[in-house]
């Protein structure tokens, strides 16, 4: 072989490995691509559908979310205060030290505990939130709410 033949297959190799790694970054980055959304936002749009407890005394609320799209999801709680309404009069404020997620990417369902803040607390029992038709509707089970 000449050494210009050598020069040609080396240059067509080493093409063939970036290409090769190439696609093996695109792959991955499009596998590890979700779709992630504030939790409040993800509600507002239909995503999901929420059942909030309160537990602890009010000191801390159960949240779970079932997914209601085929498409992969994580949804976020952002560090600091987040107001989540469980009614038309009733909001309460979700505390946390640092970013929580739900990640709903593999699963329909997921679960998470946070804290609440403020005067206005959830003591026990549950409300499940759903957006149906572009409408938040609010279903209460056993909740009572109060002053803390």
């Amino acid at each position: 072989m000449k050494k210009r033949e050598i020069s040609h297959l080396l240059y067509a190799i080493l093409t063939l490995i970036v290409i090769l790694c190439c696609g093996i970054l695109v792959s991955e980055s499009v596998a590890n691509n979700k779709n992630t959304k504030n939790i409040t936002s993800a509600l507002e749009s239909g995503d999901v559908k929420l059942t909030v407890e309160g537990i602890e005394n009010g000191e801390k609320l159960k949240i779970k979310a079932e997914k209601k799209t085929s498409s992969s999801l994580v949804l976020v709680i952002p560090k600091g205060n987040t107001e989540l309404k469980l009614g038309m009069f009733q909001t309460v404020t979700i505390n946390e030290s640092r970013e929580i997620q739900i990640d709903l990417s593999n699963a329909t369902t997921g679960e998470v505990h946070v804290s609440q803040s403020g005067k206005s607390r959830f003591f026990k029992g549950s409300v499940e939130i759903e957006n149906s038709s572009g409408r938040i509707n609010y279903s209460y089970h056993n909740a009572k709410f109060g002053v803390k």
